[in-house]
């Protein structure tokens, strides 16, 4: 539905949504939550510990492969083969294709598509799930955010897979995949840090004895002039400690 929009909708509509029962509903706004917050914590996290730990090549091979397999995924899996069908392939490649979908962390396949084949059908109305326009047929901020995250969190209700996809849940293989969505999800997050070899390899510097030359010069200088005030060379107090 339309940010704002407090039409009721079509007759039709009630047929394409499912309402989401108020405990199931919290559930998954917690799944979802989980989902969109702790790969962006730990990619904050990384950021200091690359900086005291360096990284390998390895862990830069990781990073690239798991990035665009979640990218082949959705738009080559999730969007053209699974929604519009505008191509086959085999059994394997067709459940491989599921996989690594999973690892974007955007719901199991029949989620996604019933919901994404609703937005063709239903594009810009009140009964689109996720327009970016309000009841004024207007771009705002509070459309913004309805299309890309507000709808999944604030809506009580869902596209109905038994209408809007109901030749996946033909796919047996498909539907007892879709069983393991939770566990592949969580291992592709976990997989990365088991493989890499990013452990105490130090970031390049020129002089390793002194570990306040992995700062940046404006601050390296700000606590310089701050230390020499109190009278403590800054060597001797460093945010990074060695053996």
């Amino acid at each position: 539905m339309i940010a704002g929009d407090q039409r009721a909708p079509t007759t039709q509509a009630r047929e394409l949504y499912v309402t989401v029962r108020p405990i199931a509903h919290a559930r998954e706004r917690r799944a979802i939550l989980v989902a969109i917050i702790l790969p962006a914590v730990g990619a904050a996290l990384a950021i200091p510990y690359l900086w005291v730990h360096g990284s390998g090549w390895l862990d830069w091979w990781l990073f690239a492969i798991f990035y665009f397999a979640s990218i082949i995924g959705i738009t080559v899996g999730y969007h053209r083969h699974f929604t519009h069908r505008s191509f086959t392939v085999g059994l394997r490649w067709r459940l491989a294709l599921a996989v690594l979908g999973y690892t974007a962390g955007q719901g199991p396949v029949t989620y996604w598509v019933s919901h994404h084949r609703l937005h063709h059908a239903r594009a810009d109305t009140a009964d689109d799930p996720h327009s970016p326009l309000d009841t004024r047929g207007l771009l705002t901020v509070r459309s913004f955010w309805h299309a890309y995250v507000g709808w999944i969190l604030g809506a009580d209700r869902k596209a109905n897979t038994a209408v809007l996809t109901p030749d996946l849940l033909k796919d047996r293989a498909l539907m007892r995949l879709e069983r393991w969505y939770l566990p592949i999800y969580l291992g592709s997050l976990l997989l990365p840090g088991a493989f890499g070899d990013g452990g105490d390899r130090p970031a390049p510097v020129r002089d390793r004895g002194d570990p306040s030359r992995r700062l940046p010069a404006p601050v390296r200088g700000a606590a310089g002039r701050f230390h020499r005030h109190l009278g403590m060379p800054f060597a001797r107090t460093t945010l990074v400690q060695h053996p």
